[in-house]
C-alpha cells in the first residue's frame, strides 16, 4: 500500500488530499491553509481542525451581518446628500 511506503519514507513529504485516513496514517505533523491566506500548524491534527470548523459557521452569519450593515450604514451616509440634493431640484 502507498500509505505504508510513504510512512517508512525517511524524508519530508507534502501531502494535500482530503481523505482523513490517508492524513493521519501517514503525517506526523499537520498543517491548515485558511481562506484568509494563513497557515496554522494543527497539533490535534485533522480533528483539531475540524473541531475549528465545526465552529467557524456559527461566526460566519454574525460576521456577515455586520459587513452587511456597515456597507449600507456607509451607502446611506455617501446618498444622503444626494437624495437632499435630488428633492430640491425636483421642486
Amino acid at each position: 500500500m502507498i500509505e505504508d511506503y510513504l510512512d517508512r519514507w525517511p524524508g519530508t513529504l507534502l501531502v494535500v488530499t482530503h481523505d482523513r485516513y490517508f492524513l493521519e496514517r501517514v503525517c506526523d505533523v499537520s498543517y491548515a491553509l485558511l481562506g484568509d491566506g494563513s497557515c496554522v500548524l494543527l497539533p490535534g491534527g485533522v480533528d483539531q481542525y475540524l473541531t475549528a470548523r465545526r465552529e467557524r459557521p456559527r461566526k460566519r452569519p454574525i460576521q456577515a451581518l455586520r459587513r452587511s450593515l456597515t456597507r449600507q450604514l456607509r451607502a446611506l451616509r455617501l446618498d444622503k446628500p444626494r437624495r437632499i440634493s435630488r428633492a430640491w431640484s425636483n421642486k
